[in-house]
């Protein structure tokens, strides 16, 4: 691959190139159009954060996860968003790499993602588990970063869960939205200063992608040895359960 080509790929995956911001803003634009629905709560998008280290980690993924992970749980908890699913939104992502080679049209793009903002997010390592994190909130509608919503920090990996609860509040705040007290009280709980707890759900995440389920329920009890308190650790086992059943029955063809 060329290295303007390895550049354009870089820009894309950090969603800053201004060509496809326009691109992709004007498909959602035209998808929400369509729809014909007024949304009652902004929906918000959340990509897999991306790896700026130089070089990148070798365990890049665990981190591209668990910091979206953290930050989709975040937005829920305040219970004023409506938050895209993730797995429809790294298809979203993953089709816009296409596009950048004129594989889809841009409208197909648009309806693919079906929120109206983006959490764009991304990482370096600047050694001993600790971080520089970046994000910014994209509006789709018109390819402008929200005002207010961008927030950046050199933290340690133990500090990421408050990094992560400060910036959700400060998106909700920048959109006009008020979370009521008791999710105000909830967000508090999301995340875990445990680096080890942290970094066991960071591998379950993987392995759970990978489709590696029973891996990442091993990963999830290590992380539960760890913080008992990590309520995340519940709602992924749950979830990976329910993947688990739904793979049993595709196996064996019963209902």
């Amino acid at each position: 691959m060329l290295r303007s080509d390895r550049w354009k790929l870089h820009e894309l995956n950090l969603m800053c190139s201004r060509s496809f911001l326009v691109v992709l803003a004007l498909s959602v634009g035209v998808a929400l159009a369509q729809s014909g629905e007024e949304r009652v709560r902004p929906s918000v998008a959340v990509c897999y954060f991306e790896d700026l280290s130089a070089p990148p980690l070798g365990d890049s993924a665990l981190y591209q996860k668990l910091f979206a992970t953290l930050y989709v749980r975040c937005l829920e908890t305040l219970d004023v968003f409506d938050v895209a699913d993730r797995t429809r939104v790294q298809e979203a992502i993953d089709s816009l790499k296409l596009a950048a080679f004129g594989i889809l049209e841009s409208e197909q793009i648009g309806k693919m993602v079906g929120a109206r903002y983006m959490l764009l997010g991304d990482f370096q390592a600047i050694g001993n588990e600790k971080f520089i994190l970046n994000v910014r909130l994209l509006d789709m509608t018109n390819g402008r970063l929200v005002p207010g919503a961008a927030d950046n920090a050199m933290l340690a990996l133990s500090e990421v869960s408050d990094f992560c609860q400060e910036t959700a509040r400060k998106t909700a705040k920048a959109l006009d939205l008020s979370a009521s007290k008791s999710a105000r009280a909830n967000l508090k709980k999301v995340g875990s200063s445990s680096v080890d707890a942290l970094r066991a759900l960071g591998t379950a995440l993987v392995s759970r992608d990978a489709k590696g389920y029973e891996e990442a329920l091993v990963n999830l009890d290590r992380a539960r040895k760890l913080d008992p308190d990590f309520a995340e650790l519940d709602r992924q086992r749950t979830e990976i359960e329910a993947l688990i059943e739904l793979r049993e029955k595709a196996r064996t063809g019963k209902p």
